[in-house]
């Protein structure tokens, strides 16, 4: 059985063509991702961004990190093209 993962509240600021794609420099929003990565792609689908994640870095509280870090509860994701 699969548990679904909770809920959590974070902001997402986006830079350059994201924000030129996004209309916004950030937003808070609920998400069940775990990663950022998870989060970019979830984005994705839903904003239709034009860039991979591949080309992407990716910040969490204001440090740079691995898109697979955790997130938790309360976090600020920031996605910046490399």
């Amino acid at each position: 059985m699969h548990l679904r993962e909770p809920m959590k509240t974070i902001r997402v600021r986006y830079f350059e063509t994201l924000q030129d794609q996004r209309g916004l420099c950030e937003e808070a929003l609920q998400t069940e991702a775990m990663t950022p990565e998870e989060l970019y792609r979830d984005l994705t689908n839903v904003h239709k961004f034009s860039l991979s994640a591949t080309v992407l870095r990716s910040a969490v509280n204001d440090d740079f990190v691995p898109m697979n870090t955790p997130l938790w509860e309360g976090d600020t994701v920031t996605f910046v093209p490399a």
